[in-house]
């Protein structure tokens, strides 16, 4: 259930009435003296859980303090999966109906927009996500210039299924110069929270990689492919919609999740995720596209060059 959104006067800045509260005052004042939005890549823990409640307010998702908690202990779990997962439990049993759906022959895409699935998208957020943006960041990743030389003004980065926007928003604080865009489903509670998201950071919002209407410089997925039952035809979509000249994907084809599926199409076949994973990796070299060692955490995510 949802509860009545904020008026637009309150979603027009997300950042307004959080920053006293979770940042601090001194942080605070600097960041209302130069009108800079909430440095998303720096904030963690505690911090980093209240901006996320006082977007769920901005939204008007009910019982954000309860998502929260959610979003708490499945983060403890993914950085030790020895650690009990609480209240995320809500999420185990969303996962279950996942994959009760899927053996129906049916997937239960409606799962997408139940409240507790935001939780998850705050998780990998804060374990997987950022942890990306910030080391793709770095002159190690592709020496000497690293993809932050390549990104300047009037390049385009296309952040692809992009949830509740936290990733394109980083995107923007990272690449001031280039233009940002996200593709998501714009009539959803994701939307939502993108919405007020992008008239901050300024970004801009796609229901569709297709009227994208350009070519890319930059595409970031991360775990977005396994969410396509056939995930090759999909990247057939996304390299004639938006061509990248680089791609950065991170794949979890092989990981038991919400939206993941036991078997993917690869033409007339149903094949398990350690084969998808490979025939995904052959369909991007017969784009054109080469894998780069990046020198990343995990190896993750990949670096795909045109």
């Amino acid at each position: 259930m949802m509860a009545t959104p904020h008026d637009a006067a309150s979603a027009k800045n997300v950042n307004s009435a959080y920053t006293d509260s979770a940042v601090g005052s001194g942080d605070a004042q600097k960041l209302k003296s130069s009108r800079c939005p909430v440095p998303l890549t720096s904030l963690s823990g505690t911090k980093g859980l209240r901006y996320f409640i006082h977007l769920l307010q901005v939204a008007g998702v009910n019982d954000p303090q309860c998502i929260a908690r959610t979003a708490e202990t499945t983060i403890a779990h993914l950085q030790n999966p020895k650690t009990s997962r609480g209240e995320s439990g809500d999420l185990e049993r969303l996962m279950q109906e996942w994959y009760a759906g899927l053996h129906t022959g049916v997937a239960p895409y409606h799962i997408y927009a139940r409240r507790e699935y935001l939780a998850e998208l705050w998780a990998c957020w804060t374990v997987y996500s950022r942890r990306y943006l910030l080391e793709i960041k770095t002159r190690k990743c592709l020496p000497p210039h690293g993809i932050a030389g390549e990104i300047g003004k009037g390049s385009l980065i296309v952040d692809l299924g992009n949830g509740i926007g936290i990733t394109t928003a980083a995107f923007c604080e990272l690449y001031p110069e280039a233009t940002v865009v996200g593709t998501n489903i714009l009539d959803s509670m994701q939307a939502r929270i993108c919405s007020a998201l992008s008239k901050e950071y300024g970004f801009k919002m796609h229901g569709s990689v297709e009227s994208v209407g350009r070519r890319a410089d930059l595409a970031f997925a991360s775990e977005y492919f396994e969410h396509f039952n056939d995930p090759i035809t999909h990247l057939t979509e996304v390299v004639n919609a938006i061509r990248p000249r680089r791609m950065l994907i991170a794949n979890a084809f092989t990981a038991k999740a919400i939206g993941h599926f036991d078997l993917y199409k690869c033409g007339s076949d149903l094949v398990d995720g350690k084969t998808i994973s490979r025939e995904f990796a052959r369909a991007m070299r017969g784009f054109g596209y080469i894998k780069q060692e990046a020198g990343l955490w995990n190896g993750r995510p990949q670096v795909w060059t045109l």
